[in-house]
């Protein structure tokens, strides 16, 4: 039996379960402790922000903040050496490697494992992911007689289905491994897109009552699933929807073992996405923002909430925030400044540098239908590719690349259709991978329409250039200001997390492009493009990846 499996299948029988099995609830007016918080830990850069989230409960949780918190190490390179003087429950769990491939499913064991620890000793299991903070005493995640889970509805629509739609392959599979009742499904309104969705929960904060077991019931529905490989080919369609099968799963459990009255919906100060407070934020569905009737008013009103990658993509972030009273502001302003520091000494301490000129010598690199060589400009060096028909591409060898930021320069030329020049990644041969590449000929053009070509992401083979801008005209490819000269060279940053990919040029603060990933693969290989007919320079290329950082 698979390991992950195995282990699932010990703690269950640990505790006196069959398999599966829905637990009895503990007797009322049992002597439990209150709460315990858990989070996880899967790459070594998450260590920061866990240890801001640790440093929030302890500051503002109130009657809670000396409750117990628990960190699962659920990554080969996540030591938790950050947290040592923490306070903290460091729980390492080993995970198998197919697992790992599956953004935040780790979520759903981390979960189990700490529900197992303990079940029968601490009422409420509050669950936040690594990007949260809390700014308030989390009453509401003290789950007392009658309530078994506190909950918020998700911020997107995302996979979720609208209250008319017809039950999608995705969705049904999910109900049937759940055993749901379909009558008990009940509607919620996403937080920022505003859509009326069949119970679609967010799981990136909530809390359940440790004795009835629905996290060791999540990890081992997850990872039925994540092994049923006609369900992956059928169901599992693209990136968004590998993203967020953990949460379908835990949404349908919660409701398919409690009773409506069992299940809490947090207040509007619990789970509030800061991250698009006052900031426009892209997913599949279109760009959105907080609705002006349900934006946060003051951030000391606030008891949780979602920071993701907000602070260490906006360096003038106080901007993009409600107002705070002192000494939240005090405190927020001095943690971030410390966390942002040692998230980016690491990544400069860590930051893999490739000398390019190998390329040419085939030291590390395969390259694919091009010719190469190594050039020196100005002290710089660097490689150029010819012009031929068809893409290029070289390929870095041995190093598999999942999350983080590729940093280079690039120069292409003012030449109709012949310069396409960018980054490959997440490919599996030399057909399958995501691009972000550049249209020199494009930046300075009167046409707004072809400066809106400037700047392309592409999923090959599914998602081209043709099919994006024929179905999603303007969401994958966009023009760059301020505009880089077309012939000369230029610096790029590109950030890809597990959903996003966002391009920065020549220092930029604001992404000229952002969007959510199509891909379905989480990693693969990296190297660099060229387009149909093109050639071009590459110079300093930096990759730090999250695993690494």
């Amino acid at each position: 039996m698979r390991k992950t499996l195995t282990l699932l299948t010990m703690i269950i029988l640990f505790i006196g379960l069959p398999l599966g099995a829905e637990p009895a609830p503990s007797p009322r007016g049992e002597n439990l402790k209150p709460m315990a918080f858990v989070t996880y830990i899967q790459y070594p850069y998450q260590e920061e922000v866990v240890a801001m989230l640790v440093d929030s409960i302890r500051t503002w949780g109130g009657e809670y903040r000396d409750d117990p918190i628990y960190v699962v190490l659920t990554g080969p390179k996540a030591s938790g050496l950050r947290l040592k003087d923490k306070n903290v429950e460091l729980v390492p769990l080993e995970l198998e490697e197919s697992v790992r491939k599956y953004p935040f499913a780790a979520k759903a064991y981390a979960a189990a494992k700490v529900e197992e620890l303990i079940a029968g000793k601490i009422r409420s299991l509050a669950w936040f992911d690594p990007e949260t903070m809390l700014l308030g005493p989390p009453g509401e995640m003290d789950l007392k007689d009658g309530i078994s889970a506190a909950v918020a509805p998700v911020a997107f629509i995302n996979t979720g289905q609208e209250e008319n739609q017809p039950v999608d392959a995705y969705w049904a599979a999910i109900y049937r491994k759940c055993g749901l009742d379909l009558k008990k499904l009940f509607v919620v309104e996403t937080r920022v897109d505003c859509k009326k969705v069949r119970a679609w929960l967010n799981c990136g904060m909530f809390a359940v009552r440790a004795d009835r077991g629905l996290c060791r019931e999540w990890a081992k529905v997850l990872d039925e699933l994540l092994h049923d490989e006609e369900y992956q080919r059928t169901a599992i369609t693209d990136a968004v929807h590998r993203i967020f099968l953990h949460q379908a799963v835990i949404s349908t459990l919660i409701v398919s073992r409690l009773d409506r009255g069992e299940i809490h919906m947090f207040s509007s100060g619990y789970n509030y996405p800061l991250y698009c407070h006052d900031l426009d934020f892209e997913v599949a569905s279109g760009t959105y923002r907080m609705p002006a009737h349900k934006k946060a008013q003051k951030l000391n009103d606030l008891t949780s909430v979602f920071i993701e990658s907000f602070f260490r993509e906006h360096p003038d972030w106080i901007k993009y925030v409600p107002p705070a009273d002192e000494p939240l502001k005090k405190w927020l302003t001095e943690e971030v400044t410390r966390v942002m520091s040692a998230s980016w000494a690491s990544a400069i301490e860590d930051a893999n540098t490739y000398d390019l000129s190998k390329v040419a010598a085939g030291q590390g690199w395969k390259v694919v239908n091009r010719g190469v060589a190594a050039i020196e400009d100005g002290g710089r060096k660097a490689v150029r590719f010819d012009e031929r028909a068809g893409q290029g591409l070289a390929w870095l060898e041995g190093v598999p690349f999942a999350e983080g930021t590729i940093e280079f320069d690039i120069r292409g030329q003012d030449v109709e259709q012949k310069s396409f020049l960018g980054i490959a990644f997440h490919g599996a041969d030399d057909q399958t991978f995501e691009a972000v590449y550049f249209r020199p000929f494009n930046f300075k053009s009167a046409d707004a329409v072809k400066a809106g070509h400037a700047v392309q992401y592409v999923s090959h083979p599914e998602f081209t250039w043709q099919k994006l801008r024929a179905e999603r005209p303007g969401q994958f490819e966009q023009p760059i200001r301020p505009i880089p000269d077309p012939n000369e060279w230029f610096h790029v940053r590109i950030v890809i997390a597990s959903t996003k990919v966002s391009v920065y040029v020549d220092g930029s603060r604001e992404p000229c492009l952002s969007v959510d990933k199509l891909g379905g693969r989480p990693e693969g290989m990296i190297g660099l493009f060229m387009g149909n007919g093109s050639g071009g320079d590459f110079s300093d290329l930096k990759i730090v990846t999250k695993g690494n950082n």
